[in-house]
């Protein structure tokens, strides 16, 4: 894949890197807690991704954002 231009060394980060993703804090865009606060009563709101179920469910989660939300797998 790389014809030998990465090391052992190299790959072995990329894997820790990839093994850490799913610990990692989800970190939002600026104002989203309060415009999702100021939807939630008016509105249904809805996320759609098109990511992994099982990690997008966790990323959900760690966002402290969930409980605004109803799961509904389609």
């Amino acid at each position: 894949m790389t014809n030998g231009r990465i090391g052992a060394q190299e790959i072995y980060q990329i894997i820790d890197f990839a093994r850490d993703m799913p610990r990692a804090p989800v970190e939002l865009l600026p104002c989203v807690r309060e415009t999702i606060a100021s939807l939630r009563d008016t509105y249904r709101l809805m996320i759609i991704t098109k990511g992994d179920l099982f990690d997008q469910e966790s990323k959900i989660a760690r966002s402290g954002i969930a409980e605004t939300f109803s799961i509904s797998r389609s």
